[in-house]
């Protein structure tokens, strides 16, 4: 047997056979401990929407295949690949052959995906050959992830955060920390390349929604306020310079001018004139609150960017992206739209009750 194969002999007892491996006596508890053994771990992820095809995952591929024989003296053992869809299926796939030819003839979307590579690599500073996994997660959800980047050698510690955009997650089980730091380095760069920019607009109205919907009740309401109060300042300067007018007005006598004056001011308390102006004020102000929350809440929801993640290994996915793309633009517009139509709302709003209150 040469010193690196591996030899399966079939005895004369059918029932029983022998396995040779290519290790030394005294390394044969050091390779059965590089294969069983816990790794220490490396874990990343990359929040925000992303965009990956099948191609893209390839190239991943081809990038760990590289890297693996140009440094070490490795080969792949395993290769699974697990396709996740919109209505709770998965497919499970074996090698990266029948990944390639894989084509879903059902009308599903694809909402996840996961590549995991088994490697038996023989380092420079080991006798025997030691099992590496590299495990990386594509997942259009949103769901509860792990957060930011951890050398970890204890699975049981999960810290999480809520991602709405989707994530990517790389977990390397190695057992020499050079090497999957180096992997991990490779690795981030490349996922990092299939997150989708986001545009600074839509970033900087994003992060400022919740601000932005306070401006915008606070300019729409606190606008309302300050008009009314001037509107009702206006107002009673004109009904008092009105009432004055026609009070000097009256002639005759001075018992007939104080009765006229008198039945004038009966008249104008009889019709209630600053009692209708309390309760338009009040219904205006009102209205106004109720219209500014709105618009407050509006801008809000539309200011929020929420960028879609898409796995395009199926036909539908790739239709579901377009809408997704529109909806994206139409939800920019909207924001516009309902900042515009706050403004205009309480600039008609004053000019209505201004005309209302002072001219008529």
């Amino acid at each position: 047997m040469s010193d690196s194969a591996i030899e399966i002999s079939q005895p004369q007892d059918q029932r029983r056979g022998h396995i040779r491996l290519p290790v030394l006596p005294g390394d044969f508890k050091d390779f059965i401990v590089g294969l069983l053994g816990r790794p220490q771990t490396i874990e990343r992820v990359v929040s925000g929407p992303f965009r990956a095809d099948r191609e893209d995952l390839l190239s991943i591929h081809d990038s760990i295949e590289q890297r693996v024989s140009q440094q070490n003296q490795g080969e792949l053992v395993q290769l699974v690949v697990v396709v996740g869809f919109n209505d709770g299926s998965s497919v499970q796939l074996s090698g990266i052959n029948e990944f390639t030819t894989y084509n879903e003839i059902r009308q599903l979307r694809s909402t996840t995906v996961t590549l995991e590579w088994t490697y038996l690599i023989r380092f420079a500073d080991k006798e025997v050959p030691e099992r590496q996994i590299i495990s990386i997660t594509l997942d259009t959800r949103g769901v509860k992830v792990r957060r930011s980047s951890a050398l970890r050698a204890d699975d049981d510690v999960e810290v999480v955060e809520t991602n709405r955009s989707g994530h990517i997650h790389l977990r390397i089980a190695h057992t020499a920390r050079t090497w999957g730091a180096d992997m991990e380095a490779m690795l981030t760069v490349q996922l990092e390349g299939l997150v989708r920019p986001v545009p600074a607009h839509r970033e900087f109205v994003d992060q400022h929604s919740g601000k932005i919907g306070l401006a915008m009740f606070c300019l729409f309401f606190g606008g309302s306020v300050i008009a009314t109060f001037g509107i009702a300042k206006l107002y009673a300067s004109r009904r008092v310079e009105a009432m004055n007018a026609q009070l000097a007005s009256l002639e005759g006598g001075d018992m007939e001018v104080v009765a006229g004056q008198l039945a004038y001011l009966t008249d104008a308390v009889t019709q209630g004139i600053w009692a209708q102006h309390y309760f338009q004020a009040i219904v205006f102000v009102l209205v106004a609150f109720v219209l500014s929350s709105v618009c407050s809440i509006m801008s809000i929801v539309f200011a929020t960017y929420r960028g879609e993640s898409f796995l395009l290994l199926t036909k539908k996915s790739g239709k579901h992206m377009e809408r997704k793309l529109k909806s994206e633009k139409k939800g920019w517009w909207a924001f516009l739209k309902t900042v515009a139509f706050s403004v205009a709302m309480g600039v008609l709003g004053n000019v209505c009750f201004y005309y209302l209150q002072c001219h008529m």
